[in-house]
């Protein structure tokens, strides 16, 4: 990652606050950090991989294995022809997936939803792929639930999102955790946001979720939470980048154990 390597080492920063004997240098230390450091998020918010990476632990927390060995085997080669023609036909993909989602496949449903929602194949859609959404959702499934949320919020179409979203964290369901705060962070990017639903946060990255993770580390070297936290949250960014590029950000239970504390 372009920049990582060049993060103030520990010694560095306590010369640099050692300095600081002033409230305007205060300031004027804690801006200089904010700027140095914005251009290390902003690699790690473009690296589409990292973000993959992160997915693919959501769905590992979720039941969707489960949903998938529950449709028959047929539906599931069904499933994966339909999932290899996306990238040259992606009009017969989503025929495949809303047929296999009316003979109940909840995997079919989600992917007919994101077809729907991103205009994959047909026409975009936004009230069918919520319906979509809702039916995968209704069905059981808890990756549909960030789906069904988030389009709701991005698109501030209702705001049952928050309730949608609390239910999967008052069930244990971590990802549900990071949707929660990170939305609604979104709808307000302040400082007070921030520290509101730094608890959320915390509590998915505390169980491994590599972006929540990566918020929180940013936030902390932003100085979301006074200046105090910058240097924690540099050394934590550049820890999660480290374990990013040599390839031990894993999914699942793995992830828990390389939790920031």
């Amino acid at each position: 990652m372009p920049g990582c390597a060049s993060i103030c080492t520990a010694t560095e920063f306590d010369i640099c606050k050692n300095l600081v004997r002033s409230d305007m240098l205060i300031h004027m230390t804690h801006s200089l950090w904010r700027n140095f450091l914005s251009n290390l998020w902003d690699d790690a918010h473009s690296n589409r991989a990292f973000w993959q990476t992160s997915t693919l632990w959501e769905q590992s927390m979720s039941n969707d294995w489960d949903l998938w060995m529950a449709d028959d085997e047929d539906v599931r080669e069904q499933n994966m022809r339909a999932f290899d023609l996306q990238a040259t036909d992606s009009a017969a993909a989503f025929d495949m997936y809303r047929e296999l989602a009316g003979r109940g496949s909840v995997w079919a449903m989600q992917q007919a939803g994101r077809h729907l929602e991103f205009g994959w194949g047909t026409e975009r859609d936004l009230a069918a792929a919520e319906n979509f959404y809702d039916q995968a959702l209704m069905a059981g499934s808890w990756t549909a639930t960030l789906r069904l949320a988030r389009l709701l919020c991005n698109h501030r179409i209702n705001e049952t999102w928050v309730a949608i979203l609390q239910d999967g964290v008052d069930s244990g369901f971590l990802p549900s955790s990071f949707w929660l705060g990170w939305l609604q962070y979104e709808r307000s990017p302040r400082k007070r946001t921030a520290r509101a639903v730094r608890p959320l946060i915390e509590q998915a990255a505390a169980g491994g979720h590599p972006g929540a993770r990566l918020v929180l580390a940013r936030w902390k070297m932003r100085g979301r939470f006074g200046w105090r936290e910058m240097r924690q949250g540099a050394q934590e960014f550049r820890t999660l980048l480290g374990q990013h590029m040599d390839g031990t950000l894993r999914n699942g239970d793995d992830a828990a154990d390389m939790a920031v504390a």
